[in-house]
């Protein structure tokens, strides 16, 4: 990665502080955490006893953080040791609540109609056409899937298919699928198109219809890092068909307010469903670090990420104020580049003049 730095003199500051969600010597959340929150996704979606589709998950520097609702306190319990099993994640925040469900008897229905049902459901889903996932076989509601899927994200909502169909019980999963998000699952390509076809309720291209939520999260995190009122790293983000679900917490009904607002304007956003709580903070003395000091934590950050060898940033830094430009590869290096920023101990905001340069076929 290459990386040039300079003092940037005359920058007003603008003076809020960043937030301390990753702390000053947590290294910067990489591409591992859309990775991360898939397989978590996954691991849930397939595991006995847990309710996968009521759950919200996100990821911060290879921490999970598990929102929604669950029936029991066993199931609360059970939903974070499935997630602590997925390889990577260091750690658990466990905000899932607990409401009982009323006395409401599970649907039955034969195994023999759940297979067709099914099936049907993932023939017709045009985001699955380049996929091959099939039903092998259905036993007391319980649905096994099986084939290959083109990417992660494919394999995900095919799980998130058969689980809503009325009368499955639980899914499991057979399913071979990439050890990696594929370009097409971190890349926005032409986010203007892509926007007016998400507010006219169009559907995007067949290939790409199962990463529009990832994308559509990457959105709303990058324009909650980088607004200088907005806690963006105390703020997760998850997203299901357009609809974004915020959760975490914030300090004032107006911050709680203008995060709604920016998630709504990001691209692919068809809903917000704003759960953020509002926990007042005490007042914290903002850490007087020097910039050349800040300028080398940040540089140091950025450098040992390996995902942004290819990517050409540059960092001025002025009475705390980070201005960062250059190119990146990918939303998902954005967004990298971001969170490592406002992370960075002493760092009080930033300015994100970040261009994207998707690499040309071939190179």
């Amino acid at each position: 990665m290459r990386i040039a730095s300079s003092r940037l003199a005359g920058i007003v500051a603008l003076g809020l502080s960043a937030a301390t969600f990753l702390g000053a010597g947590t290294a910067v959340a990489d591409t591992g955490d859309s990775w991360l929150t898939a397989k978590t996704k996954i691991a849930l979606m397939t595991a006995e006893d847990v309710g996968g589709l009521a759950i919200d998950v996100d990821t911060y520097d290879s921490v999970v953080t598990l929102h929604g609702k669950v029936t029991t306190a066993q199931e609360k319990t059970r939903a974070a040791e499935v997630a602590k099993t997925v390889t990577g994640v260091k750690d658990i925040r466990n905000l899932l609540q607990v409401v009982p469900e009323t006395d409401r008897e599970a649907t039955k229905v034969a195994d023999s109609q759940l297979k067709e049902r099914v099936s049907t459901v993932l023939e017709r889903d045009a985001a699955l056409e380049d996929s091959s996932i099939k039903v092998t076989s259905v036993n007391k509601g319980v649905v096994l899937l099986a084939g290959e899927a083109k990417t992660i994200s494919d394999h995900l909502r095919a799980l998130e298919d058969a689980r809503a169909v009325q009368g499955v019980q639980r899914v499991a999963s057979e399913i071979k699928s990439p050890d990696k998000l594929s370009d097409r699952e971190l890349w926005y390509g032409d986010d203007k198109k892509r926007d007016v076809a998400a507010k006219a309720g169009q559907k995007a291209e067949k290939a790409e219809e199962s990463s529009w939520d990832s994308w559509t999260t990457a959105a709303v995190k990058l324009r909650l890092l980088s607004n200088r009122e907005v806690p963006g790293l105390d703020i997760n983000v998850d997203t299901h068909d357009g609809v974004v679900t915020l959760f975490g917490s914030v300090p004032n009904q107006n911050t709680k307010s203008l995060a709604e607002k920016l998630a709504l304007e990001a691209n692919g956003t068809r809903l917000v469903k704003n759960q953020l709580q509002i926990v007042a903070k005490p007042e914290e003395k903002q850490v007087a670090a020097k910039d050349d000091k800040i300028q080398e934590n940040l540089k140091k950050r950025l450098a040992d990420n390996p995902e942004l060898k290819d990517s050409d940033v540059n960092l001025e830094v002025s009475k705390g104020v980070v201005r960062l430009t250059g190119t990146v590869e990918s939303q998902r290096d954005h967004l990298a580049v971001l969170t490592a920023t406002r992370a960075t101990e002493g760092v009080r905001s930033l300015i994100d003049e970040i261009k994207i340069e998707e690499p040309q076929a071939g190179m």
